[in-house]
């Protein structure tokens, strides 16, 4: 009975007016409450929107640089093409050696071709042991494994480059492999040939993951950037531990979007990209 008599003495001390007031505080902070609720919303959606086009806009910078760097090769792959004297020499070596002194002259002139650049080039004559390069070059060359290489390149026309994928290139870094020593991220191949349309050498060239981590320097704050070839393996990461394996998040990429959200652990990723052209037929 005790109990029963507080209660009613508590409802007796509340007065139509403050029931009154109550309910016109409860009318009043509701909506206020919801308001404050969709600001907060918009403003995240807001944020994350300004995210999405500020990584975006990282994405063109990135494109920038890195298409400049492949346009970068292939004009040095160019210029080569078209010596006159790089090609005579080859065209001699089909029906005779190839004397020291082309080395040194022809060695002289890729490093110039490709001065002030990362650039590393080889180029392997069909005929005779051995290749020239320019001093970024440092690996070491077994032609006997490269056949398969050269079959691809085989298949190509006169003028265009060929761009290695991720698996021909980790399967090149093994000891005594063209890029044993280089870890190329980009290699691109062409065949040189003579007046006759012969192949008379092969010709390689590319950048290590030093010049893409010079590249992204300026932009990989916060962040890392990841290339992939054509079939979603990695060619680059800032880290360099995926390289050569699946991107784990490749299923997730929709031609029709530019990004996705991940979470991991307490915390969520942004993940943006774009399609990179670079103008090779098999990128």
């Amino acid at each position: 009975m005790m109990k029963m008599d507080k209660i009613k003495s508590i409802k007796q001390r509340i007065s139509f007016r403050q029931k009154l007031l109550l309910i016109i505080f409860v009318f009043m902070a509701v909506p206020i409450l919801l308001s404050m609720g969709n600001i907060i919303i918009t403003s995240l959606n807001v944020v994350k929107e300004q995210t999405i086009k500020s990584e975006q806009y990282n994405l063109e910078l990135a494109n920038v640089y890195f298409s400049k760097l492949v346009d970068d090769i292939i004009q040095s792959m160019n210029y080569v093409h078209f010596d006159a004297e790089i090609r005579g020499t080859l065209t001699q070596s089909l029906h005779e050696p190839i004397p020291p002194r082309a080395f040194i002259d022809i060695n002289a002139k890729l490093d110039h071709i490709t001065r002030n650049s990362y650039i590393k080039m080889a180029i392997l004559p069909v005929e005779g042991e051995y290749y020239f390069s320019n001093t970024a070059f440092q690996g070491s060359i077994e032609v006997g494994q490269l056949n398969e290489w050269f079959n691809k390149i085989e298949k190509t026309s006169t003028y265009q480059v060929f761009n290695f994928d991720s698996l021909d290139i980790v399967e090149a870094r093994a000891p005594g492999n063209l890029l044993y020593q280089n870890d190329q991220i980009i290699l691109l191949g062409r065949k040189l040939t003579n007046y006759r349309s012969q192949t008379i050498a092969y010709m390689f060239a590319g950048v290590d993951k030093i010049a893409f981590d010079r590249l992204t320097a300026n932009l990989a704050e916060d962040r890392t950037f990841f290339l992939l070839d054509q079939n979603g393996s990695v060619l680059y990461d800032d880290s360099g531990t995926l390289i050569g394996h699946s991107f784990p998040y490749y299923y997730h990429m929709d031609q029709e979007k530019s990004y996705f959200y991940l979470e991991s652990g307490h915390e969520e990723f942004l993940y943006v990209y774009q399609l990179f052209l670079w103008g090779l037929d098999n990128c």
